[in-house]
Protein backbone atom coordinates (compact mmCIF):
# COMPACT_ATOMS: atom_id res chain seq x y z
CA UNK A 1 0.00 0.00 0.00
CA UNK A 2 1.65 3.16 -1.11
CA UNK A 3 1.65 6.27 1.47
CA UNK A 4 -1.20 8.02 -0.46
CA UNK A 5 -3.37 5.30 0.10
CA UNK A 6 -2.13 3.96 3.32
CA UNK A 7 -3.11 7.85 4.71
CA UNK A 8 -6.88 7.73 3.26
CA UNK A 9 -7.21 4.26 4.61
CA UNK A 10 -6.26 5.15 7.96
CA UNK A 11 -8.85 8.17 7.74
CA UNK A 12 -11.34 5.53 8.07
CA UNK A 13 -9.84 3.06 10.92
CA UNK A 14 -7.36 3.06 13.67
CA UNK A 15 -7.62 -0.54 14.56
CA UNK A 16 -6.85 -3.65 11.95
CA UNK A 17 -7.61 -6.39 13.40
CA UNK A 18 -8.75 -10.20 11.21
CA UNK A 19 -10.98 -12.41 13.15
CA UNK A 20 -11.31 -16.31 12.29
CA UNK A 21 -13.42 -16.97 9.68
CA UNK A 22 -17.45 -18.03 9.93
CA UNK A 23 -19.15 -20.73 8.26
CA UNK A 24 -22.33 -18.81 7.92
CA UNK A 25 -23.24 -17.00 4.50
CA UNK A 26 -22.08 -13.18 3.98
CA UNK A 27 -24.73 -10.75 4.28
CA UNK A 28 -23.90 -6.60 3.07
CA UNK A 29 -25.12 -4.23 5.90
CA UNK A 30 -24.23 -0.78 4.25
CA UNK A 31 -22.11 1.19 2.28
CA UNK A 32 -20.29 4.58 2.10
CA UNK A 33 -18.42 6.46 -0.62
CA UNK A 34 -16.49 9.29 -0.17
CA UNK A 35 -14.56 11.91 -2.10
CA UNK A 36 -11.06 12.99 -1.12
CA UNK A 37 -9.87 16.05 -1.80
CA UNK A 38 -6.44 16.02 -1.11
CA UNK A 39 -4.14 19.36 -0.96
CA UNK A 40 -0.65 18.78 -0.98
CA UNK A 41 -0.12 22.96 -0.76
CA UNK A 42 -1.35 25.61 -0.41
CA UNK A 43 -1.73 27.11 -4.32
CA UNK A 44 -2.68 23.98 -6.13
CA UNK A 45 -6.23 22.77 -6.66
CA UNK A 46 -6.43 18.96 -4.47
CA UNK A 47 -6.31 15.92 -6.56
CA UNK A 48 -9.51 14.04 -5.86
CA UNK A 49 -10.31 10.17 -5.37
CA UNK A 50 -13.02 8.13 -3.93
CA UNK A 51 -12.96 5.85 -0.78
CA UNK A 52 -15.38 2.95 -0.73
CA UNK A 53 -16.21 0.63 1.48
CA UNK A 54 -18.65 -2.24 2.43
CA UNK A 55 -19.62 -3.34 5.88
CA UNK A 56 -20.29 -6.95 6.19
CA UNK A 57 -21.81 -8.95 8.55
CA UNK A 58 -18.88 -11.47 8.85
CA UNK A 59 -15.99 -13.40 6.60
CA UNK A 60 -14.59 -10.13 5.78
CA UNK A 61 -11.06 -12.17 4.76
CA UNK A 62 -13.49 -13.95 2.32
CA UNK A 63 -13.85 -10.67 -0.32
CA UNK A 64 -11.44 -10.91 -3.34
CA UNK A 65 -12.52 -8.08 -5.40
CA UNK A 66 -14.30 -4.70 -4.73
CA UNK A 67 -16.25 -3.28 -7.93
CA UNK A 68 -17.42 0.17 -8.27
CA UNK A 69 -19.54 1.33 -11.04
CA UNK A 70 -20.79 4.67 -11.67
CA UNK A 71 -24.89 4.17 -12.84
CA UNK A 72 -24.49 7.68 -14.60
CA UNK A 73 -21.63 7.19 -17.19
CA UNK A 74 -20.84 3.76 -16.87
CA UNK A 75 -17.16 4.22 -15.76
CA UNK A 76 -16.01 0.83 -14.03
CA UNK A 77 -13.68 0.77 -11.44
CA UNK A 78 -11.48 -2.48 -9.94
CA UNK A 79 -9.58 -3.20 -6.90
CA UNK A 80 -8.54 -6.82 -7.27
CA UNK A 81 -6.56 -6.41 -3.81
CA UNK A 82 -9.45 -4.48 -1.27
CA UNK A 83 -8.20 -3.52 2.11
CA UNK A 84 -9.85 -5.84 4.43
CA UNK A 85 -10.30 -4.87 8.21
CA UNK A 86 -12.05 -4.42 11.67
CA UNK A 87 -13.52 -1.82 13.32
CA UNK A 88 -15.28 -2.20 17.03
CA UNK A 89 -16.79 -5.40 15.71
CA UNK A 90 -17.89 -4.18 12.51
CA UNK A 91 -16.45 -5.79 9.51
CA UNK A 92 -15.45 -3.48 6.68
CA UNK A 93 -13.57 -4.33 3.39
CA UNK A 94 -13.16 -1.49 0.14
CA UNK A 95 -10.48 0.59 -1.54
CA UNK A 96 -9.17 4.16 -0.99
CA UNK A 97 -8.13 5.18 -4.48
CA UNK A 98 -10.39 4.93 -6.99
CA UNK A 99 -9.75 7.61 -9.67
CA UNK A 100 -10.93 9.55 -12.29
CA UNK A 101 -8.95 10.43 -16.07
CA UNK A 102 -7.07 13.21 -15.73
CA UNK A 103 -9.31 16.88 -16.33
CA UNK A 104 -12.74 15.07 -14.99
CA UNK A 105 -14.87 15.16 -11.95
CA UNK A 106 -17.06 12.20 -10.25
CA UNK A 107 -20.32 12.53 -11.10
CA UNK A 108 -23.35 12.95 -8.70
CA UNK A 109 -25.77 10.16 -9.08
CA UNK A 110 -26.10 6.17 -8.35
CA UNK A 111 -23.18 4.02 -7.97
CA UNK A 112 -23.02 0.30 -7.73
CA UNK A 113 -20.99 -0.96 -4.79
CA UNK A 114 -20.21 -4.73 -5.77
CA UNK A 115 -18.34 -7.26 -2.79
CA UNK A 116 -16.91 -10.40 -4.02
CA UNK A 117 -16.04 -13.51 -2.23
CA UNK A 118 -13.41 -16.05 -3.11
CA UNK A 119 -16.31 -18.32 -4.27
CA UNK A 120 -17.68 -15.88 -6.94
CA UNK A 121 -20.55 -15.13 -4.19
CA UNK A 122 -21.10 -11.21 -5.20
CA UNK A 123 -23.52 -8.89 -3.11
CA UNK A 124 -24.78 -5.59 -4.11
CA UNK A 125 -25.17 -2.03 -2.69
CA UNK A 126 -26.33 1.43 -4.58
CA UNK A 127 -25.15 4.31 -2.86
CA UNK A 128 -26.55 7.77 -3.83
CA UNK A 129 -23.36 10.09 -4.25
CA UNK A 130 -24.18 13.83 -4.00
CA UNK A 131 -21.56 16.23 -2.77
CA UNK A 132 -19.98 19.87 -3.06
CA UNK A 133 -18.01 19.57 -6.54
CA UNK A 134 -17.11 22.76 -5.85
CA UNK A 135 -13.67 21.85 -3.93
CA UNK A 136 -12.15 20.52 -7.45
CA UNK A 137 -11.15 24.37 -8.52
CA UNK A 138 -10.46 25.69 -5.02
CA UNK A 139 -7.38 26.25 -3.15
CA UNK A 140 -6.69 25.25 0.11
CA UNK A 141 -8.18 28.73 1.24
CA UNK A 142 -10.88 29.06 -1.03
CA UNK A 143 -11.64 25.15 0.36
CA UNK A 144 -11.28 26.42 4.04
CA UNK A 145 -13.58 29.65 3.47
CA UNK A 146 -16.45 26.90 1.95
CA UNK A 147 -15.82 24.63 5.33
CA UNK A 148 -16.04 27.63 7.72
CA UNK A 149 -19.75 27.91 6.04
CA UNK A 150 -20.42 24.80 8.36
CA UNK A 151 -21.41 20.86 8.03
CA UNK A 152 -17.58 19.96 8.23
CA UNK A 153 -16.36 18.14 11.84
CA UNK A 154 -12.33 19.03 12.15
CA UNK A 155 -10.54 16.41 12.90
CA UNK A 156 -6.20 16.13 13.45
CA UNK A 157 -4.27 13.45 12.10
CA UNK A 158 -0.51 12.94 12.86
CA UNK A 159 2.34 10.51 10.84
CA UNK A 160 5.69 9.93 11.31
CA UNK A 161 8.21 10.51 8.82
CA UNK A 162 7.62 6.81 7.12
CA UNK A 163 3.63 8.42 6.92
CA UNK A 164 2.90 6.06 9.51
CA UNK A 165 -0.50 7.48 11.56
CA UNK A 166 0.26 7.91 15.00
CA UNK A 167 -3.09 9.56 16.15
CA UNK A 168 -6.16 10.43 14.19
CA UNK A 169 -9.01 11.84 16.16
CA UNK A 170 -9.92 15.13 17.61
CA UNK A 171 -8.13 18.71 17.29
CA UNK A 172 -7.36 19.10 21.11
CA UNK A 173 -6.72 22.61 22.01
CA UNK A 174 -3.18 21.80 23.03
CA UNK A 175 -2.46 19.85 19.94
CA UNK A 176 -2.30 23.54 18.47
CA UNK A 177 1.48 23.92 19.62
CA UNK A 178 4.02 21.83 18.06
CA UNK A 179 6.02 20.98 21.16
CA UNK A 180 3.33 19.50 22.59
CA UNK A 181 2.67 16.80 20.11
CA UNK A 182 6.25 16.11 20.28
CA UNK A 183 6.25 15.79 23.79
CA UNK A 184 3.35 12.69 23.41
CA UNK A 185 4.22 11.79 19.74
CA UNK A 186 8.23 11.16 19.93
CA UNK A 187 8.26 10.11 16.29
CA UNK A 188 5.94 12.39 15.04
CA UNK A 189 7.25 14.26 11.79
CA UNK A 190 4.03 15.68 10.45
CA UNK A 191 0.38 17.34 11.35
CA UNK A 192 -2.91 17.29 9.06
CA UNK A 193 -6.11 18.93 9.55
CA UNK A 194 -9.11 16.48 7.88
CA UNK A 195 -12.54 17.71 7.58
CA UNK A 196 -15.14 15.45 7.31
CA UNK A 197 -18.95 16.47 5.95
CA UNK A 198 -21.27 15.76 8.34
CA UNK A 199 -22.97 13.03 5.93
CA UNK A 200 -19.54 11.67 4.85
CA UNK A 201 -19.57 12.74 1.23
CA UNK A 202 -16.23 14.89 1.34
CA UNK A 203 -13.48 14.35 3.34
CA UNK A 204 -10.69 17.29 2.75
CA UNK A 205 -7.22 16.69 3.94
CA UNK A 206 -5.79 19.92 4.12
CA UNK A 207 -1.86 20.94 3.42
CA UNK A 208 0.79 18.86 5.63
CA UNK A 209 2.23 20.99 8.15
CA UNK A 210 5.78 19.63 9.06
CA UNK A 211 6.42 19.59 12.84
CA UNK A 212 9.90 20.62 14.68
CA UNK A 213 10.47 22.13 18.14
CA UNK A 214 9.49 25.85 18.60
CA UNK A 215 6.73 25.29 15.43
CA UNK A 216 3.84 27.02 17.08
CA UNK A 217 1.77 27.81 14.16
CA UNK A 218 -1.94 26.87 14.96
Amino acid sequence: MGPSIQKTFLLFSLLVLFTACSSSITELKNSQITVIFDYQNEKSNPSAHIAAFSEVSNNVRRCKEIRLICKENDYQWDAVEPVKFQLNNRNFAGYTNFVMPAGEKFLEGLYDLYYKEVDEHELLYTCKLKYDNRFYKADSSEAQNIINKGGFAQKLAVYDENHVLLYLGEYKPEFKNADSLLNKYKTADTRRVIWFANDNSIACMMVPEKLSNGNNKE
